[in-house]
């Protein structure tokens, strides 16, 4: 895998519990079309602990056939439980993702070496790419470098991992620790720039999925324009505030929803509520100003 630039963790647009498809593919479309690399399918921004197992692989499933070959595709197969995701992890190799994605399990706290014997018995069992997701202030389990490292040592199929949890020293430890060629995707989008600054191979960006900034972020620092990039990560990071000003994921959802699919409908999976028509036009409000930021 050689993986890099910006990805969309992706909604998963949902009619009370069932995938909407139609919502999805066109959703995709638009993403690619603003210049992100690929997909991140079933991550947090995608509420896969609330998707049952059917529709988890029916969305991965569907997100295949739309993501082209000349895009990345990570696909999260995370079930909270090894015989589940293993199973997850099967089917989904079938589809032919770029890699899959293993989150820790989560509710349980576990111990790091509870956390590599579950990673080393899935990550043999994959006959795919493998990057791992640490986002411990949603999962209650964060990864250490030094059991990434182990797991790296003793799998070649382990690539990657997408570093989430908000605190940049976390990643600053993933870059300085892992061996070369090893990718770090930062998951925060207020990090974005700092993150490729110090060596990150992209960003897995959750604005991405009604904003094409981070892509721009991405381009103009590719491009050496690291004046350019800040003014934009600036703009990014407004971005990101304003979404956050509704419990996650229904900021990037509802704006995705208005500005993408066209609908005021968030396409949220039952039981996440919708937000009042008030706190929309707030939130749409915050939008508007962070682009001007």
């Amino acid at each position: 895998m050689e993986a890099k630039g910006i990805l969309c963790p992706m909604i998963t647009p949902c009619r009370d519990t069932k995938v909407d498809l139609e919502a999805s593919r066109k959703l995709i479309k638009h993403i690619i079309s603003k210049g992100a690399a690929g997909i991140f399918g079933a991550g947090s921004n995608g509420s896969f602990p609330i998707l049952s197992a059917e529709e988890h692989f029916k969305f991965l499933e569907s997100a295949r056939e739309v993501v082209d070959a000349r895009h990345t595709f990570f696909a999260d197969i995370s079930r909270n439980n090894y015989e589940e995701t293993l199973e997850m992890g099967r089917m989904v190799v079938g589809i032919g993702p770029d890699a899959v994605v293993l989150n820790t399990p989560y509710y349980i706290p576990m111990e790091q070496d509870s956390l590599y014997a579950y990673f080393d018995r899935l990550i043999g069992k994959l006959d795919s790419d493998v990057l791992l997701y640490n986002i411990p202030q949603f999962s209650g389990n964060a990864i250490s470098v030094e059991t990434v490292k182990k797991l790296a040592a003793q799998h070649s199929n382990l690539v990657g991992i997408k570093e989430s949890s908000g605190i940049f020293n976390n990643i600053m430890a993933f870059l300085d620790g892992m061996p070369k060629g090893f990718a770090v995707f930062q998951g925060q989008d207020n990090f974005l720039l700092s993150s490729l600054e110090y060596g990150a191979a992209g960003g897995i960006c959750g604005t991405t999925n009604f904003s094409d900034i981070a892509v721009k972020v991405y381009e103009a620092f590719a491009a050496g324009k690291i004046g350019q990039a800040r003014t934009l990560q600036k703009k990014l990071t407004a971005l990101k505030n304003a979404a956050s000003m509704v419990p996650f994921p229904v900021g990037p959802a509802y704006l995705a929803s208005k500005l993408v699919l066209g609908s005021e409908s968030t396409y949220l999976h039952f039981p996440i509520r919708d937000i009042t028509k008030a706190k929309k036009a707030e939130l749409y409000s915050a939008y508007r100003k962070a682009l001007k930021a």
